[in-house]
């Protein structure tokens, strides 16, 4: 029979434990000391100068980073106003995709995917919607929405757009 009370039992798991964790610094020691060195090394020196320059003056840093702000303002006096957009057509070809949008009431132009301009940065071109990165958020725009009528622009009431060519797919009612 095994008695439990043994010494090997009882001491067997400690003296593993001790022996692995003094093993493993020393295995550590040898072959990460040299690159702690190195590390510690590095981390002593100044930090490298903001675009090669010797010295950084932070007002000239504040002023260039206030003046392309992260977030837009919705309300007051300086608020970002959000584009009026209309999604009058969709390129899909084997080299690209394309959108035909009008920002703002202006005639419509081709927007590649990714192309920015007049503050709409066009995301994705899909089938029937494309979605646009406007100055204040990110959403989708699609061919059958109606355009919102703007005081110059309006439409008289009554005006109906003509019928969907017959290769449009139907819109759900």
């Amino acid at each position: 029979m095994f008695d439990f009370r043994s010494p090997l039992m009882v001491w067997g798991a400690p003296a593993g434990l001790v022996l692995a964790a003094l093993s493993w610094f020393g295995f550590h020691s040898i072959v990460y000391g040299t690159d702690l060195t190195k590390l510690e090394a590095w981390l002593r020196e100044p930090p490298p100068a903001i675009h090669g320059a010797n010295s950084v003056d932070t007002t000239l840093e504040v002023a260039r980073v206030s003046a392309n702000p992260i977030f837009a303002l919705t309300t007051g006096p300086a608020a970002a106003i959000e584009p009026q957009l209309q999604l009058q057509g969709i390129a899909i070809t084997p080299k690209g995709r394309s959108a035909l949008l009008s920002v703002d009431g202006k005639p419509a132009s081709w927007y590649e995917q990714g192309a920015t301009r007049d503050g709409v940065t066009v995301m994705d071109v899909q089938s029937t919607r494309v979605t646009v990165d406007t100055v204040t958020r990110l959403r989708d725009v699609s061919l059958f929405d109606k355009p919102i009528p703007t005081a110059q622009g309006a439409a008289p009431p009554g005006l109906r757009s003509p019928p969907p060519p017959a290769s449009a797919p139907s819109l759900p009612r």
